[in-house]
């Protein structure tokens, strides 16, 4: 079975549905290329998909990071807190910190000197 595309459909948002062989001109389908869509049985379903122009606007205010942040991930930290198990987690951050400060030397936060007749770091 050889399928062509119909003439004027050939690169206009149609995706092949096989290749063509390089020295025997023909084209293969593959059936793994084909779509398949996947529709619901709507027989008995309630809701029509029409959405009347009469439906009263609803409004809401613009949503804030802050917003956000609460909605995601308020409770859980909150919870968190009240049980007790982040302040083993905020103390053990701030002790990494503290491990930090302690091995960080002055060349990781000030940059090398640099000699004007050689151009090179003076440590």
């Amino acid at each position: 079975m050889e399928h062509e595309y119909p003439e004027g459909l050939h690169g206009r948002g149609v995706r092949p549905i096989g290749y063509r062989d390089p020295t025997t001109r023909k084209f293969h389908v593959v059936p793994e290329m084909i779509p398949e869509l996947v529709v619901p049985d709507l027989t008995d379903f309630k809701l029509k998909p029409y959405v009347s122009y009469k439906v009263p606007d609803t409004v809401e205010a613009p949503m804030s990071a802050r917003d956000l942040f609460d909605a995601v991930y308020g409770r859980r930290i909150k919870d968190e807190f009240d049980d007790g198990k982040l302040e083993a987690e905020v103390k053990e951050v701030l002790e990494k910190e503290q491990r930090q400060e302690l091995t960080r030397h002055s060349y990781d936060t000030e940059p090398p000197r640099m000699l004007d007749s050689t151009k090179r770091p003076v440590v």
